[in-house]
């Protein structure tokens, strides 16, 4: 549960939540009975007593599932730290929203002071003032860049940079946990790091994106073997395999990947690649036989999906014709 100043004492009984949030009973006893959430104290006769930070994450679940968002991902959201109640009309926040730079000086300074609490509870003002893609891009990325060049410069420990860096791939994660749904049925995508390649955030993004779109995204991690990557791939049959590279060797090392992993039977994945060591080297990208997919997450999300669209624009196309020849 994200911090918040509301208290946890168990005081109100479901009649006096049904009167302050607008929720029926039965719907906060579906979520309590479904999801877990909330989980209410009982008094001595059994009936359930609410505390004020539960009204809060009843209201917030409430204007999530009526901006669409599936009930169970709002849960997912809000377990994992991302999702809460927003800042009130007479909070700070409210009365003069606080730019990206601001919140990002906030939350290294709370983790160059190794206070994790502080540093949670900025990222919650932040997630309750922007999208979630704002946030990993505006507040989580370009924090790493910056951690990243202090640690170049000496400005930095190794110590302070692996506990920041720990932090924010921490809370990347559990986003990514949170918006990907066991019950899709799709074509699958692939994500991975190049042989080689440690740095994993911008992928994360990518996936995080996709996920958040309703793709079917299965995120493999860093450093994967080529040879790792081709057997799964000849099990599976994802429909699209995404690779990122931020230096040089690592994205030499992916030359050849679309051949490699066109070598089983067939259908085989669209193999589409990534990252910094290709948004500034046109001759590198040209020597990949890949597809190049943008200079950014965001970008690359886009492309991603709209290829994962187009097969299954194609998948159905294929099952009416089937069905029309019988």
């Amino acid at each position: 549960m994200p911090a918040s100043n509301a208290s946890d004492a168990p005081l109100y009984n479901t009649a006096a939540v049904v009167q302050r949030t607008g929720i029926p009973a039965t719907t906060i006893r579906a979520w309590e009975r479904r999801y877990g959430y909330p989980m209410p104290a009982r008094d001595a006769g059994k009936q359930r007593l609410y505390s004020e930070r539960d009204i809060e994450g009843i209201r917030w679940l409430s204007d999530q599932t009526t901006r669409g968002v599936a009930i169970s991902r709002a849960i997912a959201m809000l377990r994992s730290g991302y999702a809460g109640p927003e800042v009130s009309a007479s909070g700070a926040a409210a009365a003069a929203p606080r730019s990206f730079a601001s919140l990002r000086s906030d939350v290294l300074s709370a983790l160059l002071a190794l206070d994790p609490r502080r540093a949670e509870a900025v990222l919650q003002e932040a997630f309750a003032l922007f999208s979630v893609k704002d946030v990993c891009l505006q507040v989580f990325e370009p924090l790493l860049i910056e951690v990243g060049d202090r640690w170049h410069a000496g400005e930095l420990s190794v110590a302070a940079e692996h506990y920041i860096t720990s932090f924010i791939r921490s809370r990347l994660f559990a986003l990514l946990h949170a918006y990907q749904r066991p019950e899709v049925d799709g074509p699958l995508v692939f994500t991975a790091c190049a042989p080689g390649e440690w740095h994993e955030i911008g992928i994360v993004l990518v996936s995080i994106f996709l996920a958040r779109r309703g793709v079917a995204v299965r995120y493999l991690g860093p450093n994967l073997p080529l040879e790792a990557l081709a057997e799964l791939v000849a099990q599976q049959h994802p429909s699209v395999v995404a690779l990122s590279a931020q230096s040089r060797e690592a994205a030499r090392a992916l030359r050849g990947a679309a051949q490699m992993l066109s070598q089983g039977a067939p259908p085989h994945p669209r193999v589409v690649f990534g990252g910094q060591a290709y948004n500034g080297d046109a001759a590198l990208r040209e020597s990949m036989d890949g597809t190049y997919v943008g200079p950014n997450a965001d970008a690359a999300a886009d492309a991603i999906a709209n290829m994962v669209a187009r097969t299954n624009g194609a998948s159905e196309r294929s099952r009416q014709s089937a069905r029309r020849r019988r």
